[in-house]
């Protein structure tokens, strides 16, 4: 059978993280640059998780300022343009002060490339390239996600957080500029807080799942890349991605990953099922095409529990598509 033909993963964590930088709403730090000392609005939590030596400087600081009188305002601006969303983006005569800066904050990546434009005026940037630095985003902010919510104690100068989550019994410590910049509707509710805790409703969920909120607001985090997660609970992520709001490729991606772990006939019957309940048609779609695929494996018994719809469309698409298997599937 030849594959479906479904949108491959994206990402733009960095595009929707960066709007922040140099925005004086949720900023927990002022960055005071050059002689001039001219401002740049930061969070703590991005500058923690991308630089081991910043991290080590904020744990350190008194007050909500740390002054940067070495490097120029641009300068800055360019390396904090590269923390928060993996770009590069600078003139090239700012090339040997970044890649120095970048040096001293222990950025390797902005480094390595920022000596590059010094030797040559210019990097070609290519896909991989661009989907790499936009993954040590991803990984960077989906360790502030666990470590957060692992440390009982909740030391703060070991771990960070400025809004708590209560999601039935559970209780996820965030950060306001994660959470703003990934959904519009949580946004507003961190706005519309007075003592910066937020209280979910949960009774919109068919099923309950355990953890099933902590699991969402990780993705909001860190994408959940190369994690396999079961269909019932992509289909509560999904559900509470409806409810809140999410990056709208969410929904795409999730699918994508369920779609890539098929393995045999119990998962596609497991998602043909859930995915009718849910009423999702892009995953029904997922389970009709596996069940075609396995449709030699699927028991008779089983088999006339399904719905005569899906029957249906499961026997057609086998019948189309048996005897001109071209990738050996059937």
């Amino acid at each position: 059978m030849p594959p479906l033909d479904l949108p491959a993963p994206k990402s733009n964590m960095g595009g929707m993280l960066v709007q922040y930088l140099n925005n004086e709403e949720f900023s927990d730090l002022k960055i005071l640059t050059g002689e001039d000392k001219q401002v740049i609005f930061a969070h703590k939590v991005i500058l923690k998780y991308r630089s081991s030596v910043l991290s080590e400087v904020i744990k350190n600081l008194k007050e909500d300022i740390l002054e940067i009188p070495q490097y120029s305002y641009d300068v800055m601006l360019a390396v904090l343009r590269y923390v928060y969303s993996g770009v590069v983006d600078y003139k090239p005569e700012l090339a040997k002060d970044v890649s120095k800066a970048a040096k001293e904050y222990n950025i390797r990546e902005l480094e390595v490339i920022s000596g590059v434009i010094v030797e040559n005026g210019y990097y070609n940037s290519d896909l991989t390239d661009l989907r790499r630095r936009q993954d040590l985003l991803l990984n960077d902010m989906a360790n502030a996600f666990g470590t957060n919510n692992r440390i009982q104690d909740k030391d703060k100068n070991y771990v960070m957080y400025d809004v708590v989550i209560h999601a039935g019994n559970e209780t996820i410590y965030s950060h306001k500029v994660i959470l703003a910049s990934r959904s519009e509707q949580l946004k507003k509710l961190i706005q519309e807080s007075n003592d910066n805790e937020i209280t979910l409703e949960t009774d919109f969920l068919k099923q309950k799942i355990p953890g099933i909120f902590r699991l969402f607001f990780s993705w909001l985090y860190g994408e959940l890349r190369n994690v396999y997660i079961t269909v019932d609970k992509v289909l509560g992520m999904i559900e509470i991605g409806e409810m809140y709001g999410c990056p709208p490729y969410m929904k795409q991606n999730l699918e994508y990953d369920i779609y890539t772990s098929v393995n045999g006939t119990a998962l596609a019957l497991d998602i043909l099922e859930q995915a009718t309940f849910h009423k999702q048609k892009t995953l029904k779609k997922i389970g009709i095409y596996y069940c075609a695929k396995y449709y030699k494996n699927i028991r008779p018994k089983i088999w006339k529990s399904l719905p005569l719809s899906s029957q249906n469309k499961i026997k057609s698409m086998y019948d189309e598509y048996s005897g001109k298997d071209k990738c050996g599937l059937l």
